[in-house]
């Protein structure tokens, strides 16, 4: 469902870190009148995109198709899982972020260009989408199907971006494009009824039509309650006494974070120290050095609700508010039991 006048979060992030001795000044521009163009080009009708628009809202019949449970590969050179799949019948791969802090599925200009994404009329929408580092317009497409494998979703609904995240290094020609195509956990909370992801084995599952079948009861294995609120997965933290709710971000490349106002309730901004240039944030909105956002690192002597009891945790303050990050879940085989609205972890 998308509305005609609609604002929606996606608190998408990761960090990039330069070699030392490595200038890199962060660029954030609106794309291309030409991509502008090509975009427009690819608007089609509700009738084509097989889509009904009423009220404001869009409906349309989709379905699972092929195998109840797909697994993927993930890439191993990115703490973020990252997967290949195929949008809109393209003969060519394209790679996205598994990301659970994001409310929707989301593209680049260039990547909807280049698969043949088709794009709802922006006429009749008016999308805004919240970062942590700002936020953006962007347009409405499909994907038509969307193919993991031996199993596709048959249509599904995508946002995406009109500007473009980039990196400078040794002068202004050597250019890095920061993409940010992602798969939001809208897919996972309509379609399945369960998601793992093996950051050890390096492997992604979507459980369609399938139960998630709970590990065995050990040493290694934790059971953890899973809150959806705003259509996101969040745990609850408890450190020094103070309980607190946190997004489950799978986008991040940061472990546990929290707000400036939780640090002081916590009192762990006495011990925390910035960190170094050179880590770059980048999220809807813009690109950031998280030494010039003020970002810092610190710890707790204990942090309880995330398994076992972590001693001397180390925690990031940054601005995007409470969330655990795949940094934290790289050593775990980690279980998204939406039926059951269950966190497993294992190890």
């Amino acid at each position: 469902m998308l509305l005609r006048s609609a604002t929606f979060s996606a608190l998408t992030a990761f960090a990039m870190l330069c070699g030392v001795g490595c200038a890199v000044k962060p660029s954030y521009t609106p794309v291309s009148e030409a991509s502008l163009r090509k975009l427009e080009k690819q608007v089609k009708s509700p009738e084509e995109l097989g889509i009904t628009q009423k009220g404001g809202k869009i409906s349309y019949p989709a379905k699972v198709e092929g195998e109840p449970t797909a697994t993927v590969t993930l890439a191993v050179n990115t703490v973020i899982p990252t997967f290949r799949c195929w949008l809109s019948g393209s003969k060519e791969p394209t790679a996205l972020m598994f990301d659970t802090g994001a409310q929707l599925s989301l593209i680049e200009a260039d990547t909807a260009i280049k698969h043949g994404v088709g794009i709802i009329d922006p006429k009749t929408t008016n999308i805004t989408v919240m970062g942590v580092l700002g936020k953006e317009k962007m347009f409405g497409g499909v994907f038509s199907p969307l193919n993991l494998g031996r199993t596709q979703v048959t249509k599904q609904l995508c946002l995406v971006r009109l500007h473009r995240n980039e990196t400078r290094a040794l002068g202004p020609l050597l250019r890095e494009r920061v993409g940010m195509d992602l798969l939001g956990f809208d897919l996972a909370r309509q379609w399945c009824r369960f998601v793992t992801v093996d950051y050890p084995a390096n492997r992604l599952t979507f459980g369609f039509k399938e139960n998630f079948k709970s590990p065995a009861k050990g040493k290694g294995v934790w059971k953890i309650p899973l809150i959806i609120e705003s259509g996101l997965p969040h745990v609850v933290l408890e450190a020094n006494g103070i309980r607190w709710l946190a997004l489950v971000d799978t986008g991040s490349a940061f472990g546990v974070e929290i707000d400036e106002t939780l640090a002081a309730e916590l009192d762990v901004l006495k011990v925390a120290t910035p960190v170094q240039p050179g880590l770059i944030n980048t999220a809807i909105g813009g690109m950031s050095d998280a030494s010039e956002a003020g970002v810092k690192i610190s710890s707790l002597k204990r942090l309880n609700g995330l398994g076992p009891t972590h001693k001397d945790a180390e925690i990031a303050i940054t601005g995007g508010g409470a969330r655990v990050g795949s940094f934290f879940f790289q050593d775990y085989r980690t279980t998204f039991d939406l039926k059951n609205q269950t966190l497993w972890l294992e190890r």
